[in-house]
């Protein structure tokens, strides 16, 4: 999640907040917290679960192997993994986009109008990254099937 947040989700959200922050026609908290929610909300959440899908794919079966039994042979990793990343992708965002999108909708606009209604501009990226820390925690549960939908 470190690399997520790190190189891909600060430098798009710091891009969107500068981006809105100095467009002439969105004036006033609400029209900026809901362009923000409305940009950002399909991108970040197929993002993540791409992101994550992809990750597990390709670490199947090499990071952790149960243990051996004496004299038993260590498994060997499927070395087509790498092939099936885009089709177990496209099944995790199938499956599971709309209900990370659904509890997205109920959480971030709030987030959102808290940010450009409190947050001086210099730290609202600060702000957002801060709460994305919970929020990636839950996300992670979700996508894992641990937490359910809170929508």
């Amino acid at each position: 999640m470190t690399v997520w947040g790190t190189c891909i989700y600060t430098p798009f959200i710091t891009t969107l907040f500068s981006t809105i922050n100095s467009h002439p026609k969105i004036v006033g908290v609400v029209p900026k917290a809901l362009t923000l929610f409305s940009i950002a909300l399909v991108p970040v959440c197929v993002g993540f679960i791409s992101y994550t899908a992809a990750f597990d794919a390709s670490l199947q079966g090499r990071m952790v192997f149960p243990p051996l039994a004496e004299g038993e042979p260590e498994p060997i990793p499927d070395p087509d993994r790498f092939k099936k990343i885009p089709s177990i992708v496209y099944s995790e965002v199938a499956a599971k986009g709309i209900p990370l999108m659904l509890s997205s909708a109920s959480v971030w606009p709030m987030i959102n109008l808290v940010n450009f209604k409190f947050m001086p501009p210099q730290h609202r990226v600060a702000f957002m990254s801060f709460m994305s820390v919970g929020w990636n925690a839950y996300a992670s549960g979700l996508v894992s099937g641990d937490f359910m939908v809170f929508a």
